[in-house]
């Protein structure tokens, strides 16, 4: 290679990173990479982005946009239930198994079993209308975390519903 090609290449690389750096979010949907890493990464009870959450029910090369980066932060995660089922409502995590009691005249309960060090933190649950709902996680005990969904509690009735779903995809989360 020349000095004039090696400066060539040099003047090429920095017009891509310059471009990369400068890049604007698409213009379909105004949602750049970073605001969708920001809206995986953030923490259960924070304020969520109005603009995201429509572009995740109405857009579904962002919404497995979104998916994908779930599933590359999270510590285990589950597409769909299997098709067979006893009527009980039970997915394998990864090493974790989900599972929801939900007795007749009893509170429903979330339990989270075979839970190592370091426990999830949280439970991301996404329909497959596209719709998210992240519940924050107490610590493990005894191998296991319980997560009471009362009815008057915050997304409870959504959670419920969307844990009854087998559509609906489970992702632990750090």
């Amino acid at each position: 290679m020349t000095p004039s090609d090696v400066d060539d290449q040099l003047l090429a690389e920095l017009h891509a990173a310059r471009h990369l750096i400068l890049a604007r979010p698409d213009a379909r949907d105004g949602i750049s990479h970073a605001d969708l890493w920001g809206h995986v990464r953030r923490q259960p009870g924070q304020p969520v982005s109005l603009a995201i959450q429509r572009g995740l029910r109405d857009d579904p090369a962002l919404a497995r946009r979104y998916r994908a980066m779930l599933q590359a932060l999270s510590m285990a995660h589950s597409p769909v239930a299997l098709a067979a089922s006893d009527g009980r409502i039970r997915r394998t995590v990864g090493d974790m198994v989900v599972e929801l009691l939900c007795e007749p005249d009893q509170i429903p309960l979330l339990v989270i079993s075979n839970v190592a060090d370091p426990s999830p933190q949280a439970v991301e649950l996404v329909g497959e209308s596209g719709t998210a709902l992240r519940l924050a996680l107490p610590p493990f005990d005894g191998g296991a975390i319980i997560v009471s969904l009362v009815a008057d509690g915050p997304d409870s009735d959504a959670a419920l519903g969307m844990l009854q779903d087998p559509g609906t995809a489970i992702f632990l989360l750090p």
